[in-house]
């Protein structure tokens, strides 16, 4: 998803570098750094997917073990990117920095498997959700754009025929 954004902001800014896994400081990369050619701004984004994946285990199993993210990693994604935008301060004052957020969305209910036929009910009740922040830095801080959620619909071929 980071490396999809990257080129689709590559394809559309004008006189601006997009690149990935930018550090802020000696230890803290944040996932896209974009810089205007002679205009001293910059924006620092932070990726973050909410839903449930397939994830590889260190010691195989006959069953399929998952990743899972909800909400509170929205906050946590949140959260890093105002530490960020911390770090960059101390190291580049000299830089117009402004920090967003983008969250993409694949959550769907009563899902237990990646094979699992979705109930079309069930695979859009996250649809319309709204991700709640505390704290909210962008209503605290002016260098925090609003959060920007994505929510990513199932193929329709993955809906169950009834």
């Amino acid at each position: 998803m980071r490396d999809s954004l990257i080129q689709a902001l590559q394809l559309v800014l004008r006189d601006a570098n997009a690149r990935p896994e930018h550090n802020t400081d000696e230890t803290k990369p944040v996932d896209v750094r974009v810089e205007w050619f002679a205009s001293g701004a910059a924006a620092l984004i932070e990726v973050k997917w909410l839903g449930r994946s397939t994830a590889r285990s260190r010691n195989p199993t006959p069953q399929p073990t998952y990743t899972e993210y909800g909400p509170p990693r929205a906050q946590e994604g949140a959260d890093q990117l105002a530490d960020y935008l911390d770090r960059e301060v101390r190291h580049t004052a000299s830089t117009a920095t402004r920090g967003y957020l983008v969250v993409f969305d694949a959550r769907r209910r009563n899902v237990q498997g990646a094979a699992d036929p979705l109930v079309e009910a069930d695979a859009m009740h996250f649809a319309n959700d709204v991700l709640h922040y505390d704290p909210d830095h962008a209503q605290s801080r002016d260098d925090f754009a609003q959060p920007v959620r994505f929510f990513l619909n199932p193929r329709q071929s993955n809906f169950a025929t009834v």
